[in-house]
């Protein structure tokens, strides 16, 4: 987490360069390896604290990372203005201290894991493995959902509100729409507590596909419709 937190900030700094397309494309894309090298290790990173109530722990820790994603939005809809290099070395300085966090303050709880190590001859058996793949298609398909949303509702709302949508602000309504998870990871932790993760998750996911077939229904409104479905 700390290598990952590190390289994450330097990728992101180089954007404040200005250094043309491909470079800019290829720091994003640095980017986004390194926080693959956080976001999963940081959920089992909290796993190692807690047996019972892990589930709830777990909803904590992603109802952050939903709120922080929405904020963006909110300083928008109030008119807050940055300067964009600003944003990015800010940013680029709070993965650095993410990096110091890890280093020298974290460590893991008591109930850790085996340690393993990475085997690219794994890959054949994980492809063969059909429940674990099943697992893993499900994943796959969540975040392809879940940042198309957060990535798209915006223009969505632009778009509605320029055919007619009574709608004033479209920021405001796209970080209440992506901050209603932060709440929302919550419920899910205490329902994977209750009646366990692979029920919850079967659920929650069902109710997210029934938003996404009947989003277009509702692009001209009425606008509680539109809230309640994301």
């Amino acid at each position: 987490m700390t290598l990952s937190a590190c390289v994450a900030g330097i990728a992101n700094a180089v954007l404040i360069l200005e250094p043309g397309v491909v470079p800019s494309l290829l720091s994003r894309l640095v980017t986004g390896m390194s926080l693959a090298g956080i976001y999963p290790t940081v959920i089992k990173f909290i796993a190692t604290w807690f047996k019972i109530g892990r589930g709830f722990a777990m909803g904590i820790t992603l109802s952050a990372l939903t709120l922080g994603s929405a904020l963006p939005h909110l300083m928008r809809a109030v008119g807050v203005q940055f300067d964009w290099k600003l944003v990015i070395f800010m940013s680029s300085l709070a993965c650095l201290l993410a990096s110091a966090l890890f280093a020298f303050v974290l460590h893991d709880g008591p109930h850790q894991f085996s340690k393993t190590k990475a085997d690219l001859n794994q890959f054949g058996g994980i492809i063969r493995d059909r429940s674990l793949m099943l697992a893993n298609i499900g994943y796959f398909g969540h975040m392809w959902e879940l940042y198309a949303m957060w990535g798209w509702f915006f223009a969505y709302a632009i778009a509605a509100k320029s055919t007619g949508l009574a709608l004033e602000n479209a920021a405001l309504l796209t970080f209440l729409i992506i901050a209603a998870g932060a709440p929302g990871c919550l419920f899910g932790g205490r329902l994977a507590n209750r009646i366990g993760r692979c029920y919850s998750t079967k659920l929650l996911l069902i109710f997210s596909g029934i938003s996404a077939l009947f989003i277009g229904l509702f692009f001209n409104g009425p606008l509680g419709c539109l809230s309640r479905l994301y």
